[in-house]
């Protein structure tokens, strides 16, 4: 195996976990669709809270996070505990982006617990247009604030031609015009970003261990073929695709042997993508002393690449990085290779 630098002495994991991305450029194809990255609680800062283990699952079909926090006081701290949504921004043709489920709000479909406790979290939209909320003009205008419903474009419909000609002049709306024989058409579409986080006060009592678990659908990029290891392709070491998913050679090789098996079987290897923010949400004293990350690739047929130190396989579809004292340096990247057809 070898290293990089990604993750402290990160190991370039081989091909048989190993899996895919966009070789080289697919994802700018017609057949793709984005990933929104999503990551972990975010705890306003403490000193005196400490994280005492963190165990995360990846599967591409859900996320895991189960936390153990530790109040180091002789006082009971009460202090807000969020869930940053992915930003949702516009729908457009070339930049289409996946979202698990149809709910205006919740749709990633969040829920968290506390000691084995559900937790009804408060939610907050925010819609921003050039990076100005706007969020009460149209609630005002009885605009839904999901960018990407149905219903939101349905309500645009039906405004006033003056009402959408102030929320095109500030960059709230777009018009789309097209013409398939019958003459020229035109919409009008969601061009606002919209900001949702799900948030609680949470109280962690004197010199107690409390454990905090939630779980979501992630947002999944995908491409209806890939190119990784095709015949006729060549393995780069600089490829950004490389480097963030810590591809290397012999898994280049693998998944070339995957197109074949897949070929023979009338079949092809499609990629999947999807990112976890490591990186935010620190606001506890010190380190992660115990840090355990599963990523599961759901069959034995797929393969599966990301960046990680120490990795094990402890099942046939899972593997396994634990670390101590643990500081996230970026984010979780995470590629499959699966067969399909």
């Amino acid at each position: 195996m070898k290293q990089s630098g990604s993750f402290p002495q990160i190991m370039m994991f081989s091909a048989f976990l190993a899996a895919t991305g966009i070789w080289p450029s697919s994802a700018q194809s017609n057949d793709s669709v984005a990933h929104l990255a999503s990551g972990g609680l975010v705890l306003a800062r403490s000193n005196d809270i400490e994280m005492q283990s963190e165990e995360l699952y990846v599967s591409f079909d859900k996320i895991r996070v189960h936390y153990q926090f530790w109040n180091t006081s002789d006082q009971d701290i009460e202090t807000l505990v969020a869930f940053p949504m992915p930003d949702l921004g516009p729908m457009i043709e070339g930049n289409d982006y996946s979202i698990p489920t149809q709910s205006p709000d919740n749709f990633l479909a969040f829920q968290t617990s506390v000691d084995g406790v559900p937790i009804h979290a408060d939610i907050e939209q925010k819609a921003y247009g050039m990076a100005i909320d706007r969020t009460d003009m149209l609630n005002r205008l009885g605009v839904p604030l999901a960018p990407h419903l149905e219903t939101t474009s349905i309500a645009l419909a039906q405004l006033a031609s003056s009402d959408l000609e102030t929320l095109l002049s500030l960059g709230l709306i777009r018009e789309e015009v097209w013409d398939v024989g019958q003459g020229i058409q035109k919409s009008f579409q969601p061009n606002w970003t919209l900001r949702t986080t799900y948030y609680w006060n949470q109280v962690f009592p004197a010199r107690t261990q409390i454990e905090v678990s939630h779980e979501y659908q992630p947002s999944i990029g995908a491409s209806a073929s890939s190119m990784i290891g095709y015949e006729g392709t060549i393995f780069s070491s600089e490829n950004q695709m490389t480097k963030d998913y810590c591809i290397d050679n012999v898994f280049f090789q693998a998944a070339g042997k995957a197109h074949k098996r897949a070929a023979a079987n009338n079949q092809y290897l499609t990629e999947k993508r999807l990112e976890y923010i490591l990186e935010t949400g620190a606001n506890w004293s010190g380190p992660i002393h115990k840090f355990r990350l599963i990523v599961d690739k759901g069959s034995t047929k797929n393969l599966v690449s990301f960046c990680g130190t120490g990795l094990k396989k402890i099942s046939p579809t899972q593997f396994e990085m634990r670390e101590e004292n643990y500081w996230p340096s970026q984010n979780l990247h995470v590629l499959l290779l699966e067969p399909v057809g």
